[in-house]
């Protein structure tokens, strides 16, 4: 249920972040390369968490592998996120 709450925020969190980073005249592009992106981790994700689904001891083994896998990819990439927004608000502020 988190899942489906914080998804909504972090995807529109996430297109603000891309489409400021970039020029104006470049909207299009970033828009494009975010929404690829996107759909490429996506799918990588469904594949991941299906393969995981089915080795890892059945139905509640693999969905807690799956949790502690997503759970790590969300760390792991909350990091280099929070820096870069931190890196464009001092730009954005000269």
């Amino acid at each position: 249920m988190a899942t489906g709450l914080a998804t909504p925020v972090t995807v529109v969190a996430a297109t603000v972040a891309v489409m400021e980073a970039g020029p104006a005249d470049k909207a299009g592009v970033a828009s494009a390369v975010f929404n690829v992106s996107r759909q490429v981790g996506s799918a990588m994700g469904v594949a991941l968490f299906g393969t995981l689904l089915d080795t890892a001891g059945g139905t509640i083994g693999g969905l807690h592998a799956a949790a502690v896998v997503a759970s790590a990819a969300f760390l792991l990439a909350s990091v280099p996120a929070a820096a870069t927004g931190r890196r464009a608000d001092a730009t954005r502020a000269r």
